[in-house]
């Protein structure tokens, strides 16, 4: 939406190139997501397209087939995955702000809204199981994504640095639930007490709801 915005209201800008091709990438993105979760929730679809067959063929089945549950619970709750991924947008926004306030500190030539362009797929690329955690894959579009309105390597790699410190510094709060104790992987009464309420769920999915309430 961003990067859309960002293209119509200036066509001729520096940047407008780029915001295109991010708003036709992210659309076709999220164009691919609504076909596939159609294909997969479609029984018939599924076989028709193979993708039944690629399913069963992956290795590390159990996981595989955990996954594919997840998903069958899903489709029973849309309401509550859409008020999920509703609920994330104050986090993507406040990542990019706060990319945006690093930039600002570190006098970068980038305008405002290009933040909300280019944090969220630096964030997003640096997702592809190409490196550890993305190192590199995140500073090169950084950097690509940012040459335009006149950033250096240096500060592009520096704009990068500051994402991922910020998301550092929010996962360390994660440590204090473990410094609090209590927490521990699942027992092996606790792993067969959320299978069987698995099985309840497969069997009668009523009934398991009722059970839980």
């Amino acid at each position: 939406v961003a990067a859309a915005f960002l293209y119509f209201k200036d066509p001729s800008s520096s940047v407008a190139h780029t915001c295109l091709k991010i708003a036709v990438a992210s659309g076709a993105i999220i164009g691919g997501c609504v076909v596939g979760l159609y294909v997969f929730y479609h029984p018939a679809l599924r076989r028709m397209s193979g993708l039944d067959w690629l399913l069963k063929s992956l290795p590390m089945q159990k996981q595989v087939q955990n996954a594919v549950h997840v998903m069958e619970m899903y489709r029973r709750r849309p309401w509550l995955v859409f008020w999920s991924f509703v609920m994330t947008f104050p986090v993507h926004i406040t990542v990019a702000a706060s990319a945006l306030c690093a930039g600002e500190a570190l006098h970068l030539h980038l305008t405002w809204g290009y933040y909300f362009v280019v944090v969220p797929v630096m964030v997003l690329v640096s997702a592809i199981p190409i490196s550890p955690q993305g190192a590199g894959v995140m500073e090169y579009f950084a950097i690509r994504l940012t040459e335009h309105q006149g950033t250096t390597v240096a500060e592009a790699f520096a704009l990068s640095m500051s994402v991922r410190l910020v998301q550092i510094f929010w996962n360390l709060t994660g440590g204090i639930l473990v410094f609090r104790g209590g927490y521990h992987a699942p027992t092996d009464a606790e792993k067969s007490e959320i299978d069987n309420a698995r099985d309840e769920a497969d069997a009668d999915p009523t009934a398991a709801s009722a059970s839980a309430a």
